[in-house]
């Protein structure tokens, strides 16, 4: 089942209040191209450095391998070099992708694909 934008705004909340929450997951065609690029590319995360971050300190980009979502919604990433300015991030990003909605979130550590570099998951519903 895909992902609403209303689940994904539930979802983020809870992971910011700290409760428990899903693993989130892929369509299985997507999860297998995303598996077939980590094969390709051995070290994610200098692949990640040297693709978006080689020459600035953070990089939205759309998600290749975007979660199961429904067909309105659009997921990127933003990649940090070191860490990411939470302060005023949000409101960034709401002004970037204005007048759709916006909602993000960091994955848990132990359920990222790439924990060397940091990064959030940036999804916009498109109005």
């Amino acid at each position: 089942m895909a992902y609403s934008f209303a689940f994904l705004e539930n979802y983020s909340r809870d992971l910011q209040a700290g409760k428990s929450v899903p693993r989130l997951h892929r369509h299985p065609d997507v999860e297998a191209q995303y598996t077939l690029h980590k094969q390709q590319h051995n070290d994610l995360a200098a692949h990640i450095q040297k693709t978006y971050l080689s020459d600035c300190d953070c990089k939205l980009v759309e998600n290749k391998f975007p979660l199961h979502l429904e067909p309105n919604i659009i997921q990127y990433v933003m990649w940090f070099k070191t860490h990411y300015p939470t302060a005023n991030m949000y409101n960034t990003l709401c002004e970037l992708f204005t007048p759709h909605r916006i909602v993000m979130f960091e994955n848990p550590y132990d359920w990222k694909s790439i924990p060397d570099i940091a990064h959030v998951h940036v999804f916009v519903a498109k109005a």
